[in-house]
């Protein structure tokens, strides 16, 4: 991958990113879209701690390049994934910019927001 910026939309089972390089925007969908278990819906950190690993992994190995990151996504996954990144991927952990709160987004909004938000972290501050 070689996008500029990177949006990582994190959940209990799944990440979505999307990366804009020049404009032009990619999404890609990381983890399982199955329904969660019964009774896990509500306890986004209950699942096995090497799913979690592995998903956090492939987001680091997908987004190795970006200059930017921003991590969004309901729950404490969003913080989860930023803690690792920091921890195991140095070099990536020193390239985001901002972790929020989202809750559940298309992939339509998700690049709106990446496009808005990369656009006002874009712009020259005034001194």
């Amino acid at each position: 991958m070689s996008a500029v910026h990177v949006l990582v939309w994190i959940d209990h089972q799944r990440a979505r990113l999307i990366e804009l390089t020049n404009g032009e925007t990619n999404a890609i969908r990381l983890g399982s879209d199955a329904p969660p278990e019964a009774g896990r819906a509500s306890m986004p950190d209950a699942r096995p701690i090497d799913v979690q690993i592995a998903l956090f992994a492939d987001v680091a190995d997908t987004i190795s390049d970006a200059a930017s990151v921003v991590i969004a996504g309901p729950g404490n996954d969003r913080q989860a994934l930023a803690r690792y990144l920091k921890a195991n991927h140095p070099a990536i952990g020193g390239r985001i910019i901002a972790v929020e709160q989202m809750g559940q987004a298309t992939d339509t909004m998700l690049r709106t927001y990446a496009r808005t938000y990369f656009r006002l972290t874009d712009r020259p501050r005034s001194v």
